[in-house]
This record gives structure tokens, C-alpha cells and sequence, in this order.
């Protein structure tokens, strides 16, 4: 999932366009897409402000690149978190971090589906690049599930999408406990009961 931003490490310089985008960030989630102009930004970036205007030159870009690097930051992240695991482990490992993720302290909701709600036309840039994110999340439930079999497994998948919409939309309401455990009691009910492990279909010594 998305991470707060990590510290420059010592003697690395960051390129400027992560410099404005991590700033960027941060003021589009405290306070909203629409709300953060470019001079806030280039102010919290300490650069001037024609400077960002020729690496982004419009706030849509800005805004995109932004949604970008979060899509790039959950792939990351999740991909880590699934790393050699069966596939019903995986879904589990997959929503206990959407759990802690949404438990954080200050959070409230997920930023891309909170820039997605200030951008009305489905065939904005912004809106796209939301509509990508969601479309790559259900291929990975649905790459999960076919090694499961379940079925209707579009379905399922198309359900445990809805099931993560609703831990980002409420899930901080609860404390982290709570949360994974409904997070948890839910993938056994779409599912039905425990899931017998992959066949391994290897012939011979490994």
C-alpha cells in the first residue's frame, strides 16, 4: 500500500519531479485535489513556481503523475507482502495489509478513490488513471482465485474488490484488531470454507 514519504537517503539528490510530487502529496491528502493550488506547492517544494510550471505544465498533470506514483507505490507494496505465498495466504496477507493501511493514524479514505470523487467525467485523465489502478487490483484477485477455483470467480473477485472499497471507506472507524478480523471472517464466507492448498504438479525430486 501507500506509504508516507520515505527520507531522502544520505548523499542522494531526489529528482526534482519526486520532489514536487511528494509535496504535491501531501497537500492534495490533508486537504483535497481541487483545494491545493500550484503556488502551494511550489512553495512547499521551495522552488518557483515557473520551474514547476515546465516540469508539470498543468495541475491535471501534476495530479496524474501524483495518482501515478501512488498506483506504483500499492503494486509495490502488495507484491511484497504476496511474495511466495499460496494463493489463499496471499488473499489473507493481502487484507491484513489493507487493515493496517487503513488504520493508520490520519487517515481517511483512499487517496486515489479521494481525487477520483472530485473529477466527475469518467473519461478524465485523472479519473483514468483511478479506473487503471482498480482494474489492475481486481486482475491481481482474480489471478489469485483462479489457482482457488471458487465459483463464479469473477464474482468473488468483483465482491472482495467491494470488501476492500468498504474497509478504506469505514474500516478506520474500528481499531486494527477489529478490522482484520472482519477483513478475515469475510474472505472465509466469499469463499466458502478453508480452501484445500494447490496440487503441486511438479514431477519428480524438486
Amino acid at each position: 500500500m501507500s506509504t508516507p514519504p520515505s527520507e531522502t537517503l544520505p548523499g542522494v539528490t531526489p529528482k526534482m519531479p519526486d520532489v514536487l510530487i511528494e509535496a504535491a502529496a501531501d497537500l492534495f491528502y490533508c486537504k483535497g485535489v481541487r483545494a491545493v493550488g500550484m503556488d502551494e506547492i511550489a512553495a512547499r517544494a521551495r522552488i518557483g513556481i515557473e520551474e514547476l510550471n515546465r516540469i508539470f505544465p498543468t495541475k491535471d498533470d501534476l495530479v496524474v503523475a501524483y495518482l501515478q506514483d501512488l498506483h506504483g507505490q500499492v503494486r509495490a507494496g502488495l507484491t511484497t507482502v504476496m511474495a511466495g505465498l499460496p494463493p489463499y495466504e496471499a488473499l489473507q496477507a493481502l487484507f491484513d495489509e489493507v487493515a493496517d493501511y487503513v488504520c493508520r493514524p490520519r487517515f481517511h479514505g483512499s487517496p486515489l478513490i479521494n481525487a477520483a470523487n472530485e473529477y466527475d467525467d469518467p473519461a478524465h485523465p485523472v479519473r483514468q488513471v483511478v479506473a487503471d489502478h482498480r482494474s489492475w487490483f481486481l486482475r491481481l484477485l482474480e489471478d489469485l482465485l483462479s489457482r482457488l477455483d471458487p465459483p463464479r470467480p469473477r464474482g468473488v473477485a468483483q465482491a472482495l474488490l467491494m470488501l476492500y472499497d468498504g474497509a478504506v471507506a469505514t474500516g478506520y472507524l474500528s481499531n486494527l484488531d477489529a478490522t482484520r478480523t472482519t477483513l478475515q471472517n469475510a474472505i472465509t464466507t466469499l469463499l466458502g470454507t478453508h480452501p484445500v492448498a494447490e496440487e503441486d504438479t511438479r514431477s519428480g525430486p524438486s
